[in-house]
């Protein structure tokens, strides 16, 4: 079944299974999603692709055919992409130059059925010469820095790499891995040689990928909980950022630096879950489920002026400023500035107050809870939460 185990291993993945075995089926069984993070990245390495092939183009190397689709017209091109893709082109350029009788493979599948059955990924760049193999990886993100020491994804691909292209550099004695993430001023590099870059294969991923196979697999939480799409109903990780309650919230003095360390590192991961375990109990409540000891409430609502020009007209007939530089003063300054009792009854008409979004709360609460058939069908969108399941 080679989709099933390509949703099994995948590279981009592998920092989690590697860790979590368990996870790797449990997310070959949940449904894709995307981002509009997730889709600017993959336009981002479009645009990248394609200045690196009209690079090489220019300079005589015909790697393969442009593509027919011109990436400057995806709606999320703009001057930051064109600079950060223009230093990623810059910079293959210069490593393919620098390196000794090269050869260079932009956006190669790679088959990992050696190590993975079923198993594939597709490199950013490879660069081949003498004695070195270089992995270059293009991440178009800014919220988290990656790191390309031990990196399991850039790993994977060097040994897809070095199984297809044997036949011509047998004689690999060092890989060179390179994140480039132009966004955080990142260029991470890290080498290691042809004999660690095998140990490694047989001494961690060959025994995650059979314990995967054979069910034998063990959940473990942490870091890795972040690129999960079971992280909110994960019992492992709940057990994880539980583990907080057995400090009782006794006052800092009470616990020692180390308990105060360990409580601070967690914190960030439990907060995510929290909000993850939120996000899922409101998106079930908008569908019509009801929670025993939760409901659904309209939230906070902020007034806004809907005709400011008509707000405007009546100020200025009273011979009053209502405008800031450019733009309309506030809604309290406008108070301030005629009396709340006299804006309402020249104004009122021209402000309204939105139903609050809505809210699970406690049924303590002493709001109405809002009934199930008051729900609007497009209310769930306001819940969604990418899942970021990919470093991009």
């Amino acid at each position: 079944m080679p989709d099933v185990h390509a949703k099994l291993f995948t590279p981009s993945g592998s920092h989690r299974w590697l860790e979590c075995t368990a996870s790797a089926k449990l997310n070959a069984e949940l449904a894709d999603t995307t981002s509009s993070f997730a889709e600017e990245g993959t336009a981002a390495h479009s645009l990248c692709e394609y200045k690196v092939l009209k690079a090489f183009h220019d300079m005589g190397v015909h790697i393969k055919d442009l593509p027919d689709e011109d990436p400057t017209k995806s709606p999320y091109y703009d001057a930051e992409m064109e600079e950060c893709c223009t230093e990623y082109c810059n910079f293959v350029v210069d490593s393919f130059k620098h390196a000794k009788d090269p050869m260079i493979f932009i956006e190669n599948r790679l088959d990992l059925g050696r190590w993975m059955p079923g198993g594939f990924g597709t490199a950013d760049c490879i660069i081949c010469s003498e004695g070195v193999m270089h992995i270059i990886d293009f991440k178009y993100g800014k919220g988290i820095e990656v790191n390309a020491t031990e990196n399991s994804q850039l790993m994977c691909y060097a040994l897809g790499a070095i199984d297809a292209l044997e036949f011509l550099y047998d004689d690999i004695k060092i890989v060179q891995l390179t994140i480039f993430q132009p966004r955080l001023r990142n260029i991470s590099a890290w080498g290691l040689t042809y004999e660690d870059l095998m140990s490694w294969a047989e001494t961690k991923l060959k025994p995650a990928v059979d314990a995967i196979l054979s069910d034998n697999c063990t959940y473990k939480a942490g870091e890795h909980c972040r690129f999960c799409k079971a992280k909110t109903m994960c019992r492992a990780r709940a057990e994880a950022n539980l583990e907080l309650a057995r400090y009782d919230f006794r006052n800092p003095p009470e616990l020692s630096d180390l308990e105060v360390e360990e409580v601070i590192k967690k914190a960030s991961d439990l907060k995510d879950w929290l909000e993850g375990l939120q996000s899922y109990m409101e998106k079930k409540a908008l569908e019509g489920y009801q929670w025993h000891d939760f409901k659904l409430v309209h939230g906070r609502s902020v007034r806004k002026i809907v005709k400011p020009d008509e707000v405007a007209k009546v100020f200025i007939e009273q011979g009053k400023d209502p405008w800031k530089p450019q733009e309309l003063k506030t809604l309290t300054e406008l108070e301030k500035l005629m009396g709340k009792k006299a804006f309402n009854e020249a104004c009122g008409q021209y402000v309204m107050k939105p139903e609050g979004k809505p809210t699970l709360v406690p049924r303590s609460d002493k709001r109405a809870e809002i009934s199930p058939s008051d729900l609007k069908s497009s209310a769930a969108e306001d819940f969604a939460t990418p899942v970021d399941d990919i470093e991009i």
